[in-house]
């Protein structure tokens, strides 16, 4: 019996285990206590760490982030540690440093005579006109007044450049409304009374796209795993925020953060929330209904156009940007779709919320998660700084990519992308020819393409994508949507007139949908008997 035991004594757990266990894991750290985040990790079979230990993976908060890289620390990560913020990220996500890249952005391509910085005959830029004009306050106090007195009927809307979460936001239309703010008439410095932090005042967009009389926006996420070259993807499960109040440019609601700001953090307190689907909408339903009642030609141009928004705002930031290979960045774009279908870049967010508002919600942002690490972490190993590869394809999951620069300038002596000056591009030639600066994204579909478009599940007849709608609706809301020249409609084919409507009640066979197409419909049930009217498509058929 002794010789028995003294056989399997040296292979116990207390001489073998914990070593030979953890030999080979990603030992991971984070400051960020949020259940979608760890339960990745340990799904994984990552093995947590405290941050005195040698760890090879910190998500860290923009906080801590800033506290490694300082001067003062002079800490050096090493060729197997990761973390998921570059040193100088504020550059795009501060809102004034935002701006002022973008700015910066224009002027180098104009100096260089790119194509890109043209404008119309009213000075506007005709490619890069895609962020509301913005002055920096304190600094720019005397331009914005100049312009406020070009149109001193607009509305302006005022963010401090560090908060979030639609903290400290405020509207004017009176230059009297500042009086938060005093001049000091010997500096000629403008500062704000109660407290010296920067603020930008930007136009405010009174003409939004209204979904059921309500303002919304567009939350994108998308992944940056190197600036130089810049390699983004972006996410295809985005969604819409939608204000709890019906929008209206009165002056008297100025002062209503629920009609005006689609922050959850800020709509979650209204008295019309509604905590089962936390008035959001997938991009997948927003784009089905956009086929729906403007055409398919037409959202696709308005996909593109965002997609064209997200690479110039990473490349305007990228030369100024502290391309540390230990580093990568998802990114929360706020966009913004105005009445005439024009986008507009809002701000970008380096820390974009975790915390789940619904149980759909929840399961998005798990999978978002689960995806960024599949591309910043392949195959779960040990990071390997030294070689910056892109992931296979198969690592991808809900990520497309949606700009490759290297892929770009590999393939310019057989796409020609070159501008006017000579100087390459990434996108085709660019001339006057081209009167629709969309046509230049459309460039190929196969992988490592410069831009694709977004994915569409399967073709469908316009009648059929008419019917979902319906169903979704109705789901989500009880409402029965009233489509003209549906077929359905007893009597009314399609083609027999605009006049002619239907009802698609809900059947008791109603196929299942994926998560992509489970968020409920943010439209109010006080939308009653008064059904929205959608308008044919102009196409015979329509994709999603």
């Amino acid at each position: 019996m002794q010789h028995f035991e003294s056989l399997f004594a040296p292979f116990t757990f207390s001489k073998w285990g914990l070593s030979r266990i953890m030999a080979g894991k990603v030992k991971w750290v984070t400051d960020i206590e949020k259940s979608v985040l760890i339960n990745n990790f340990e799904k994984r079979g990552w093995i947590p760490v405290s941050e005195n230990e040698d760890w090879n993976f910190y998500w860290m908060s923009v906080q801590t982030i800033r506290n490694v890289f300082s001067v003062e620390t002079g800490y050096r990560l090493s060729d197997d540690q990761i973390v998921n913020h570059f040193p100088n990220h504020y550059e795009l996500t501060r809102k004034d440093l935002m701006v002022k890249n973008i700015k910066r952005y224009r002027k180098e391509l104009e100096k260089e005579g790119s194509p890109l910085a043209e404008k119309d005959e009213n000075g506007k830029y005709l490619y890069l006109d895609f962020v509301p004009v913005t002055f920096m306050l304190p600094a720019d106090y005397n331009l914005f007044v100049e312009e406020f007195r070009k149109n001193p009927s607009s509305t302006w809307i005022m963010k401090p450049c560090g908060k979030a979460q639609g903290k400290g936001i405020f509207l004017i239309n009176k230059l009297s409304q500042i009086k938060k703010w005093s001049r000091d008439s010997k500096t000629s410095t403008f500062v704000s009374q109660s407290s010296k932090e920067a603020y930008v005042i930007s136009l405010y967009i009174s003409n939004p796209l209204l979904i059921g009389g309500k303002k919304f926006d567009l939350r994108l996420y998308v992944l940056v795993s190197t600036y130089r070259p810049l390699r983004c993807y972006m996410y295809k499960l985005g969604f819409c925020r939608f204000c709890t109040v019906k929008y209206t440019p009165s002056t008297s609601e100025l002062d209503n953060m629920f009609v005006h700001l689609t922050n959850v953090a800020i709509q979650k307190h209204g008295d019309d929330y509604n905590h089962i689907h936390g008035g959001k909408w997938t991009v997948n339903n927003l784009r089905l209904y956009l086929e729906s009642t403007r055409g398919k030609d037409v959202t696709n141009k308005l996909f593109d156009e965002i997609h064209w928004i997200i690479v110039q705002s990473l490349k305007a930031v990228a030369p100024v940007m502290n391309n540390d290979k230990h580093c990568f960045e998802c990114y929360g774009y706020d966009i913004i779709i105005d009445d005439k279908l024009k986008p507009w870049l809002i701000e970008v967010n380096a820390s974009p919320s975790l915390t789940s508002s619904t149980a759909n919600d929840r399961i998005l942002k798990y999978n978002l998660i689960n995806d960024t690490l599949n591309i910043a972490v392949p195959n779960g190993e040990i990071p390997d700084c030294k070689w910056n590869k892109p992931p296979p394809k198969e690592a991808l999951g809900n990520y497309e990519i949606l700009y490759d620069e290297e892929v770009a300038q590999s393939e310019m002596p057989d796409r020609d992308l070159r501008s006017r000056s000579g100087q390459p591009v990434g996108w085709r030639q660019l001339n006057e020819a081209d009167a629709d600066i969309l046509q230049v994204l459309r460039l190929s579909n196969r992988e490592g393409a410069l831009l694709r478009r977004p994915m569409r599940a399967r073709k469908r007849t316009a009648e059929a994508v008419k019917g979902v709608l319906c169903v979704r609706t109705e789901r989500a809301t009880g409402v029965r949507l009233e489509l003209p020249g549906h077929s359905s409609c007893p009597g009314g084919a399609a083609g027999e007139g605009p006049r002619r409507t239907c009802s698609l009640p809900l059947g008791a066979g109603a196929e299942e949908e994926t998560l992509e197409d489970t968020e409920a419909n943010p439209w109010q049930a006080e939308l009653g008997t008064s059904c929205l009217s959608l308008l044919v498509p102009p196409e015979p058929s329509t994709r999603i």
